[in-house]
This record gives C-alpha cells, structure tokens and sequence, in this order.
C-alpha cells in the first residue's frame, strides 16, 4: 500500500491546481428555488434504508464545527456562515 507523504500531498495539489481557500460572503449559498428538486433526490438516495438507519446530522451539532476553509480548483465566492440564534 503507498505511503501518502505531506510532500506527496503537496505535489499532487500542485500537479491539479488544488488550493486552500477560506470560504466567507453568501454568493456560494444554495439557491432557496432548487431547495424541492434537491430534497426529491436525497428521499430518492435514502429509499433503500429503513427509517431507523437515517439521522439527521443537525442533532449532532457538527453542523457547528464546520470548516472555513477547503481545497478547490478555484475559489467559490463563499457561503452563508451559521449563526447560533439566528435563521
């Protein structure tokens, strides 16, 4: 099995223009309009399972921890930040 190495890692962002960015701003947020055809495909993904196999990751409060940055071929404009109190 390879061995992936922090320089293995950088030539490889290097050789597909994979950078680091930090997402901000709200030019990257889902449009509301694709909210209905979105939600059609995940009940469509998730008709194999039983109802007791499916959770919902919001009652995990990882929904709080999540990343400010990426790696991107190209920066997104950014996306809006969960505020707690305030939806």
């Amino acid at each position: 099995m390879h061995k992936f190495s922090v320089g293995w890692l950088a030539g490889w962002k290097e050789q597909y223009g994979v950078k680091e960015h930090k997402s901000h701003g709200e030019a990257g947020s889902a449009p509301i309009s694709e909210a209905k055809q979105k939600m059609q495909q995940i009940h469509a993904i998730l008709s194999p399972y039983d109802l007791q196999d499916i959770y919902n990751a919001d009652e995990t409060s990882f929904y709080r921890v999540q990343p400010d940055r990426s790696l991107e071929t190209e920066q997104m404009a950014g996306k809006k930040m969960y505020i707690e109190g305030r939806e």
